[in-house]
């Protein structure tokens, strides 16, 4: 079943936040860089989802951290629901259909976010059993991946010792 973002997630754009000497959570900008702290309470906890609102051709963010803020560049986007939604699994879905969530951004010289072509953006929605296993399998995937990534850099370090060992 594929249905609009917009029923099933919330979308809490950024705001401008002063910077407060000696401030407890920190404000975020579009590149996931701390531009500023604050002891305002925090608008988020935890993973979330940022859009930029230019487009900058790369993926969402996910800012994971216990309180914070988003600035005026950024868009967050989360489950309404999550016993019907995982965020996690809407990260996955998201990043899969890239194109599609790039299509979202308008204009020439400078792509803006398009927030009403993201929020009428459809997503398949499996059960959230199905959600838990498409999560688990991406874990273990990235995981694989980075261990192989590793690997090759060792392999790579070990051909070079060795040509340098020989010549």
């Amino acid at each position: 079943m594929k249905i609009e973002l917009f029923k099933v997630c919330d979308f809490q754009p950024g705001k401008k936040i002063n910077n407060e000497e000696n401030g407890k959570n920190p404000v975020f900008n579009d590149e996931g860089i701390i531009v500023s702290n604050t002891n305002q309470e925090p608008s988020f906890q935890g993973k979330t989802l940022v859009f930029s609102k230019i487009f900058k051709n790369k993926d969402p963010l996910v800012i994971d951290n216990t309180g914070f803020h988003i600035d005026e560049s950024v868009v967050a986007i989360y489950s309404k629901n999550t016993d019907k939604l995982r965020n996690e699994y809407l990260w996955i879905y998201l990043n899969s259909i890239s194109e599609q969530v790039n299509e979202c951004y308008t204009g020439n010289a400078i792509r803006t976010l398009d927030l009403n072509k993201l929020r009428t953006l459809k997503i398949k929605l499996p059960n959230p059993p199905i959600q838990d296993t498409i999560i688990v399998n991406s874990d273990l995937l990235k995981t694989t991946i980075e261990n192989f990534q590793t690997n090759l850099e060792h392999l790579k370090d070990n051909y070079k010792n060795y040509l340098n060992s020989i010549v």
